[in-house]
């Protein structure tokens, strides 16, 4: 390979790994025309560009979706999913990374990770060409000191989004306008033909994931709190680990959070309010539902911990969690568990902005029934 061969797969490389592997994911080319399309008048002239990416990464995606057929068979036709499952449930930056990378080293379960989350409709081929990606990846995600690591556990919503649009992720594109996709949290007013497309997409991904290897899959999903029914439904064997935080860092850190990852993906401008409001009252819809499906949980189903408690206790945590949740295993994994926590000893959690007495008392009048359910 010559020399500008070479710089020309280096570019590419970087650009890759900047804009689909830690940006806006692939989506399934219908996907991007209704998005795109749906909302061409929220599209800001200074954003054209990126819509156009959006559309260009679609069609490559769908150039290569048929290689999946192969290499994973079809996927079963029926929207339930009879084998177990995990889920973990708490709000964006309540610690559910950590939890979910702990409970990853218990090599019973089977999780999507970031490269999956990013190439849903191309499977395979993002998984052959992340490899290549990985030294032109940023050092840490941006908002956090966690490394970006395209081999690590991420949030199956993202593979959602990339496979049928019903998603939240469409408020974080179009953040000025974000009550418009309040439907997309906890299904309720979607059409039946919605709410079958998005459950077999959550058969194919956990087809994809636990084929040849008969492993339990574990999820990772925010909105997954406010979809308690349409899960049970769709995973009858279902079982979930809920992750609380104390409210305040929940807010700060998701403020920053969300300026960073809106840098990379949104359509539109948004101001600080805007950030904050989505935050506030993205946060209650899915607190509002959790809160009021809780008694359909047959018992033995869920078990709810504190991060506070995860920090201090990590593997007396994680032991009664299994226990509450009759899961095995935990004796095997528990020396992957202390191999992970020895690993992060010198990580330090962001330190925020202090959050003003005006968003203080916003936090304690819309999350008081969260705070007072975990004792804060």
């Amino acid at each position: 390979m010559n020399s500008n061969s070479k710089t020309h797969s280096k570019c590419a490389s970087n650009f890759l790994a900047n804009y689909v592997f830690s940006g806006f994911p692939i989506l399934r080319f219908r996907v991007a025309c209704n998005l795109i399309w749906q909302n061409r008048h929220r599209i800001e002239p200074s954003y054209i560009g990126r819509a156009a990416f959006v559309l260009m990464a679609s069609i490559f995606g769908a150039t290569f979706s048929l290689i999946d057929r192969y290499s994973f068979g079809k996927a079963p036709p029926h929207p339930v999913w009879n084998e177990p499952v995990l889920f973990i449930l708490g709000y964006w930056r309540s610690g559910t990374t950590l939890l979910h990378d702990l409970i990853a080293q218990d090599s019973q379960f089977v999780t999507p990770t970031l490269t999956d989350a990013n190439a849903a409709p191309c499977l395979s081929v993002g998984r052959l060409f992340a490899p290549l990606m990985k030294s032109f990846l940023p050092k840490n995600r941006g908002y956090d000191a966690m490394a970006f690591n395209l081999d690590g556990p991420w949030e199956e919503e993202g593979m959602l989004f990339s496979l049928t649009g019903i998603s939240p992720y469409q408020a974080a594109a179009f953040p000025r306008d974000f009550r418009d996709f309040d439907a997309m949290l906890d299904l309720n007013s979607l059409s039946e033909d919605d709410i079958t497309r998005w459950r077999q997409a959550y058969v194919t991904i956990c087809h994809q994931l636990s084929t040849r290897n008969g492993r339990i899959v574990l999820f990772k999903s925010p909105p997954a709190a406010a979809r308690l029914p349409v899960l049970l439904k769709l995973f009858p064997q279902a079982k979930f680990l809920h992750l609380s935080r104390d409210p305040e860092t929940v807010f700060a850190s998701n403020m920053l959070m969300m300026r960073v990852v809106g840098e990379k993906i949104r359509l539109q401008r948004e101001t600080e309010a805007d950030i904050a409001e989505h935050i506030l009252h993205r946060f209650e819809c899915i607190y509002d539902r959790y809160m009021a499906d809780l008694g359909m949980l047959p018992p033995g189903r869920l078990t709810e911990i504190t991060y506070e408690n995860l920090i201090a206790n990590p593997l007396d945590v994680l032991e009664k969690a299994y226990k509450a949740l009759e899961l095995s295993g935990f004796e095997e994994a528990s020396k992957n568990f202390t191999r992970l926590m020895t690993a992060r000893n010198d990580y330090r959690p962001n330190r925020h902005s202090a959050v003003s007495a005006q968003q203080r008392a916003e936090i304690a009048r819309r999350w008081g029934p969260y705070a007072k359910r975990w004792g804060y």
